[in-house]
């Protein structure tokens, strides 16, 4: 799978694009208000960054869309992989997806 390219099982229900963008642009507002000055006047305006998702525990995967989403919207340039379809099983330490762009 490409970065930004996830798949999704044929019977996988997702809300409207335009019940969550709301959800997602107030929990980043709240979260992240007027930015981090600390990481701000700390990490040069090109460093790059990547990390992964790990699953904690057993489970199912489910929702990678709105992580992918929440990314878009923090910045364009940041790219999700997902590394497993929705809906799979998984085990703790298992890599779920992979998320890279400006730090």
């Amino acid at each position: 799978m490409g970065f930004n390219k996830l798949t999704y099982p044929p019977n996988l229900v997702r809300p409207p694009l335009g019940a969550v963008r709301p959800i997602i642009e107030a929990a980043l507002s709240e979260d992240i208000g007027a930015g981090d000055i600390t990481s701000e006047a700390t990490t040069p305006a090109a460093a790059q960054a990547e990390g992964y998702f790990l699953a904690k525990a057993k489970g199912v995967v489910a929702g990678l869309w709105v992580a992918t989403m929440v990314f878009r919207q923090l910045d364009p340039a940041i790219e999700l992989k997902a590394l497993v379809p929705e809906a799979s099983q998984v085990e703790p330490g298992d890599r779920l997806a992979q998320v890279h762009g400006p730090a």
